[in-house]
Order: structure tokens, then C-alpha cells, then sequence
């Protein structure tokens, strides 16, 4: 993939504009204990939320994107970190309302055809096996923090967040933010775009998420 030039002042404006936003779903009806009916609330939550993150892809690539909901389970940190790839793109995101830090992962496959899009390439190119250059990980940057705020909109009856990325990580393994036996959450959306798939994964602190 060629290097690219950087991008000026107005590219970067008007990449940072606000997408359209459309008012989040209001929460599932249903008791407020802990136990099935909670988790079918997050279950809903993240359905819901799937359509959101087609809207945000639709938008930024101009292109018809599909999204669906794959599978969300509870497991272990560690079932995560070590089933991305390396190098990977990963988002740290912070609630400092919650004291609560977690992750999402933009699969490579999906994230560069997207950048090259937004930078202006239509050659369609092997996915590179790298971390994002600077250039690309400002977008990047830019995207989740939008895919973030939605996700805080779809959490706004319940409980205020107040999200925001703390770091972008390409090397899942080398985190150690928590043990590996933690239960954590795990989301993993599938999206197409054109001829490009691949997973968008959220992965949270279970015991926090529950609550």
C-alpha cells in the first residue's frame, strides 16, 4: 500500500464533523434484577446498536454497509486478547463517570479498504499486515470516537458514561489492564462492505456491564 500524503486542515475538518444522529432506541421494557432478563436488555441494546453502527458506516464510506449482530457471550479477558490478530486495531475506552475501561477491536480487513475509501484510493489492494501510519490512525481515531459516542447515546437511559478513547493499540497481548480469568462480555458484530468483511468486537468488564 502506497504511503500517503497527510492530510491537510480542511480534510481533517471535515472528517471530524458530527455524522447525522438519529435519537437512541428507548430501553427494553423489563425488570431491573440481575438474571436473564438483564442480559436479555443487553442483548436488545446491542442488537439495536447494530443498526447504528451501519448508519456511521454507511456515512463515512459513502457505500451501502450491512451489519448484524454475530454472537455476545461472557468469557474471559484472555479469550480475547489472544483471539485477535497482531497487528490488529484496538480502541481503549475510558468512563471516568464509572471507573470502567474497555475495548473494541476494528478488524484489519474491514478498517484499511475503508481508509484507503476515505483517502481516495479505488484500487483494491491486499490488506497489509502492519500497525496504522500516523495519517491512519487520526482517522481512525475519528471513526471510533463516533462509533464510541453512539454507543454512550444507547447507554444514556440507563446510565450516564461520558466515553472516550484513551489510546488505540495494535498489539492485543501486550495489554495487561485486567487478569486474564476476568469474566468480560464479548460483542462481535459482522460487517460487509462491497467486497470487504470482517468483525467490529466490543469486550467488556462483565461484573461492571451486569450491574
Amino acid at each position: 500500500m502506497m504511503e500517503r500524503e497527510p492530510l491537510t486542515d480542511e480534510e481533517l475538518r471535515m472528517l471530524r464533523m458530527p455524522l447525522t444522529r438519529t435519537p437512541p432506541a428507548s430501553p427494553p421494557s423489563g425488570s431491573q434484577e440481575n438474571g436473564p432478563k438483564q442480559d436479555q436488555r443487553l442483548i436488545d441494546l446491542h442488537i439495536d446498536f447494530a443498526k447504528e453502527l451501519k448508519k456511521i458506516l454507511t456515512e463515512v464510506s459513502r457505500r451501502e454497509a450491512n451489519v448484524r449482530l454475530r454472537d455476545e457471550w461472557v468469557g474471559m479477558y484472555a479469550e480475547f486478547v489472544f483471539g485477535q490478530t497482531v497487528p490488529t486495531c484496538c480502541a481503549v475506552v475510558c468512563s471516568k463517570l464509572r471507573d470502567l475501561e474497555f475495548y473494541v477491536v476494528f478488524d484489519p480487513n474491514l478498517l484499511f479498504p475503508v481508509l484507503d475509501r476515505l483517502l481516495g484510493s479505488r484500487v483494491v489492494e491486499t490488506v497489509p499486515s502492519r500497525p496504522l501510519t500516523e495519517i491512519e490512525r487520526q482517522i481512525t481515531r475519528i471513526l471510533l470516537t463516533e462509533v464510541v459516542a453512539r454507543y454512550s447515546d444507547m447507554w444514556q437511559h440507563t446510565l450516564s458514561l461520558d466515553l472516550q478513547i484513551d489510546r488505540i493499540e495494535h498489539n492485543t497481548q501486550q495489554m495487561h489492564a485486567i487478569r486474564g480469568s476476568e469474566p468480560t462480555y464479548h460483542v462481535r458484530y459482522d460487517v460487509s462492505l462491497d467486497i470487504s468483511h470482517g468483525l467490529i468486537e466490543f469486550c467488556l468488564p462483565w461484573e461492571k456491564t451486569k450491574q
